[in-house]
């Protein structure tokens, strides 16, 4: 229960920030608990006004509505931050509107595990692998193998060198070898 609070916190926080990644479990919990919170407000605000108080159901269901509308940001930059999270760009998330197969999509595009190194997006947000000099900087694409010398996707030349123990240019072998 803490972990979903804190990332609910998390997420609106960061409600107008679309830079970044979102981990699949900061984007589930954010979702999970904003169902869960408009259910309560919206289906509670049913029941009262049906069986108790017609008042107070009412706003119990205007608290959901308004609840649904300042959650709306919120929800949009961590969907934009969970696609970053797995390299897709955050207008994919004009997938969704796409009748029948979009939603689909969007739910695929939701569970997909973020890549394992840091991409143009940022860091991965596990904090697991990778360096971000496997990755062009002009681009962001990941390097094909460890011996390019050039980008795959956009074609500029690298200006490090890949070795056994990460990249490195020349100033950071040369004092390696200082230090040896």
């Amino acid at each position: 229960m803490n972990t979903m609070i804190t990332h609910l916190k998390t997420c609106f926080k960061k409600s107008f920030v679309i830079e970044g990644r979102a981990s699949r479990s900061e984007y589930w919990y954010f979702v999970l608990s904003y169902i869960l919170i408009a259910l309560f407000l919206i289906g509670g605000g049913f029941i009262i006004a049906e069986t108790i108080n017609e008042a107070s159901g009412i706003i119990l269901l205007t608290a959901g509505i308004i609840f649904i509308i300042i959650a709306i940001p919120a929800a949009i930059s961590v969907r934009v931050r969970r696609l970053h999270d797995i390299g897709y760009n955050g207008w994919w998330i004009f997938i969704s509107f796409v009748p029948f197969i979009g939603g689909i999509w969007s739910l695929v595009l939701s569970v997909l595990e973020s890549e394992p190194f840091p991409n143009k997006y940022g860091d991965n947000p596990y904090g697991k692998g990778g360096n971000a000099n496997s990755f062009c900087s002009q681009c962001g694409a990941k390097k094909k193998n460890k011996d390019a010398k050039f980008c795959h996707a956009c074609g500029i030349q690298y200006e490090e060198q890949e070795n056994n123990e990460g990249i490195k240019g020349k100033e950071g072998e040369k004092e390696e070898e200082k230090w040896a």
